[in-house]
């Protein structure tokens, strides 16, 4: 009785140990990777990146009139849009991509072992999913995405550099007229 119980204990712990851990590692509300795991996974993939003298892509990518969506549906309509993308976002990326809540309607998708600066078709699967819209008490809620795109070791030697100059590019890409646009400075 003892053993068991001890087993139990054991198992209990466990299980709170893989939620505390989640919880540090996860956006709650999308699943998808935080800011914390986020830098953690880039630094490693930077570090891998110097040594083997290659590429690492990073994609900033904002949701278009996120907050005309939360106005005009309410902020349950928002929080369904930022979790349709998240899961768009992890669709359409490789087992090997991160992809993460950066903030508010921004996500960051880091694609380490690049052979080329063939982003294009990655950012055509975003933009072509039929996925791309939600159905909220009965309102179709189609969502559109800008997304500036960086490069190591082009446009940054840190993961910091590399956000910057993305948010720079998906700023661009934003001011673009008509929906899904992006923008990579090459």
């Amino acid at each position: 009785n003892y053993l068991s119980e001890l087993y139990q204990t054991n198992k209990e712990l466990t299980e709170k140990e893989n939620v505390i851990r989640n919880l540090a590692y996860y956006d709650s509300l999308t699943g998808a990777a935080n800011r914390t795991l986020f830098y953690e996974l880039a630094e490693r993939y930077l570090g891998n990146a110097k040594r083997n003298n290659s590429l690492l892509c990073l994609m900033f990518i904002d949701i278009d009139k996120f907050k005309v969506i939360n106005d005009t549906y309410g902020h349950e309509a928002g929080d369904n849009v930022l979790i349709k993308v998240a899961d768009l976002l992890t669709e359409v990326t490789r087992t090997e991509d991160i992809v993460a809540r950066y903030g508010g309607d921004e996500f960051l998708v880091l694609l380490p072992y690049m052979k080329s600066k063939k982003y294009e078709s990655i950012v055509s699967r975003i933009f072509s999913n039929k996925n791309k819209k939600i159905i909220y008490n009965g309102a179709e809620i189609n969502i559109s995405l800008s997304i500036g795109i960086s490069f190591y070791p082009n446009d940054g030697a840190t993961i910091d550099q590399l956000i910057t100059s993305a948010d720079r590019a998906m700023y661009i890409a934003k001011n673009r007229q008509g929906e899904d646009n992006y923008y990579y400075t090459a």
